[in-house]
C-alpha cells in the first residue's frame, strides 16, 4: 500500500499498517494512480513534473515532464498510457513504456480537475470546473515518432 504525504512516499505493510519505507520527493504531489499491472505508481507534482516509481522498491524509474503547472490528475490506462491534467490548461497522454508525450489537449479556459479511465479502458473522462469531456482511446494519437513497440 502506498501513501503519499505532501512530498514523500510511504510504503507501509497492509496486514500490520505500519510503515515499511518513506522516500522523500523533490516536490509536493497532488496526485497519484497505479498502473493496471500494480507494479508501477505515478505521482502528478505541484513542479509539472510526473514522477514514475516501481513498486514494490519505490525507487525511482523515470520523469515525465511536459506541464507548465501543477499535475492535478493521473491516470493509466490498460494499453500502457498515462493521461494527464494540469493547472496549465493542457491533459497530455504519455507512452509509459517510451517515457514519451504522445498528444496533448489544449483547453483554453482551465485545466482538468480530474481523469476517469473507463473499466475496460475505451472511453477517457476529464472532469473540468463547468463541464466532463469524455474521449475514446483509439481516438488517442500513435506512439511517439520513430518508435515502435
Amino acid at each position: 500500500l502506498g501513501t503519499t504525504e505532501a512530498t514523500g512516499l510511504h510504503l507501509i505493510a497492509t496486514d500490520s499498517l505500519e510503515q515499511i519505507q518513506n522516500v522523500p520527493t523533490p516536490s509536493t504531489i497532488l496526485s497519484t494512480c497505479f498502473d493496471h499491472s500494480g507494479k508501477v505508481l505515478a505521482t502528478g507534482h505541484d513542479d509539472g513534473i510526473i514522477r514514475l516509481w516501481s513498486l514494490p522498491t519505490l525507487a525511482l524509474a523515470a520523469e515525465l515532464k511536459g506541464h507548465q503547472g501543477p499535475v492535478r490528475a493521473v491516470a493509466f490506462t490498460p494499453s500502457d498510457c498515462l493521461i494527464s491534467t494540469s493547472f496549465d490548461s493542457t491533459t497530455r497522454i504519455w507512452s509509459v513504456p517510451h517515457e514519451a508525450e504522445i498528444g496533448v489537449l489544449d483547453r483554453a479556459d482551465g485545466g482538468g480537475l480530474s481523469v476517469v479511465v473507463g473499466e475496460r479502458g475505451e472511453f477517457v473522462s476529464i472532469g473540468y470546473a463547468n463541464a466532463m469531456h469524455t474521449i475514446e482511446v483509439s481516438d488517442f494519437p500513435g506512439e511517439p515518432e520513430g518508435q515502435d513497440r
